[in-house]
């Protein structure tokens, strides 16, 4: 019981949400269980903690059955029935402490890719993106080196869909770039900035920046990691937000599609503005922008998380999951009964994985079930 809880402490404390009863009693089982405690810090550094917690659940819930079965002595279980129900609580178990860990807890993805099931759409495609310049577009091929050789610029793609140019002119020159629906890129700006695009994403930016302002236009999801200046860096969404910093990172989601945008600060200091609104926001606050401004508390890092290939969530409402879902697969996905649109959700998804295996670990955990009306298209429904 203390071994898991020193767990559950070690995790709020890494999200910073310790409260000051929690604080103590954290300090007490640290000392109390030094070795123990030592032993999660060796786990967490070669990210292994996810193993240990399972084991734990595991445990937890093997010892809980057994008791359970214990106390019913009036009716006669056989063998075969004792490790059914044992092995479905580990099993239940395991997915839970599954979700709370990646809710948390920054993870590494498995190198094994599980293929692909019938019908389940890839998130491979060869023409991932696309550059458009003033006389030419180039396309880019996922996993594959690309080199051009321009009279005013030299760009460079390696094969983990990294871009970085070169500018050989003064010439005022600028590009957009486009991802299609399952892929995304990493970027590097003139100044050295890094821009992370999400799948479906469109941004127009300039090879190189002049001296009263560093500027870009976007149109989707991107992570912005801004190299210092003293001149200021402004993002543009289509949808009319502004975001000015000086060096910083963080979230934008602006989806054309989408009736909201969502800006997360990660580091640093932003300021947004729309219209005649605006507001500061510091590092792990979110603004929300529909009809008007809504800030909240958030951990960042879980909206960042997709540029390692997962996505993290913590009570996130399951119509924004669905939604970065609709981005990652390119599906659609919709709900059979409004009441579901209201259930709020902690857990993450490994993007590599098929849509299928997603979909099963969410409605798993929401007593829900999906089926494929077509292709690409999900319908997620109460169970029966």
């Amino acid at each position: 019981m203390e071994k898991s809880r020193l767990i559950e402490l070690y995790i709020k404390d890494q999200k910073l949400v310790l409260n000051k009863s929690e604080h103590k009693e954290y300090d007490l089982l640290k000392n109390k269980q030094n070795d123990y405690y030592q032993w999660i810090l060796k786990l967490a550094n070669d990210g292994e903690l996810n193993s240990e917690i399972i084991k734990i659940n595991q445990e937890k819930a093997l010892a809980k059955t057994l008791s359970k079965l214990a106390i019913q002595k009036s009716h006669k279980f056989s063998f075969e029935r004792i490790k059914t129900i044992a092995i479905r609580s580990i099993s239940i178990a395991a997915s839970i402490s599954l979700l709370i860990y990646l809710s948390y807890q920054q993870f590494s993805v498995n190198d094994t890719v599980d293929s692909i099931v019938l019908n389940n759409p890839s998130r491979t495609i060869t023409n991932s993106a696309k550059i458009i310049t003033s006389d030419s577009e180039i396309k880019l091929n996922e996993n594959k080196k690309t080199n051009i050789v321009k009279k005013d610029y030299k760009l460079e793609k390696t094969k983990d869909n990294y871009i970085k140019y070169k500018q050989t002119s003064d010439t005022n020159i600028y590009h957009t770039m486009k991802t299609n629906v399952c892929n995304q890129y990493k970027l590097q700006l003139a100044d050295g900035s890094i821009i992370h695009l999400n799948s479906n994403t469109k941004i127009k930016y300039p090879l190189a920046f002049g001296k009263q302002k560093r500027e870009i236009f976007i149109e989707g999801e991107v992570y912005c990691e801004i190299a210092k200046s003293r001149i200021p860096f402004i993002v543009n969404t289509l949808k009319g937000e502004k975001i000015k910093v000086l060096g910083t990172k963080f979230n934008v989601r602006a989806y054309k599609a989408e009736n909201y945008s969502e800006i997360s600060l990660v580091e640093g200091k932003v300021r947004v503005d729309k219209d005649d609104e605006n507001c500061i926001l510091s590092p792990n606050k979110q603004v929300i922008i529909r009809d008007g401004f809504k800030i909240k508390n958030v951990y960042a890092k879980n909206y960042m998380s997709w540029i390692k290939d997962v996505f993290k969530f913590y009570k996130m409402n399951i119509v924004r999951i669905s939604n970065s879902l609709e981005q990652m697969y390119g599906v659609k996905i919709e709900f059979e009964d409004t009441e579901i649109e209201s259930i709020v959700v902690a857990g993450g998804f490994d993007k590599t994985k098929p849509i299928t295996y997603n979909l099963n670990l969410l409605c798993e955990i929401c007593n829900l079930q999906f089926e494929m009306t077509a292709k690409n298209k999900f319908i997620i429904k109460k169970n029966q």
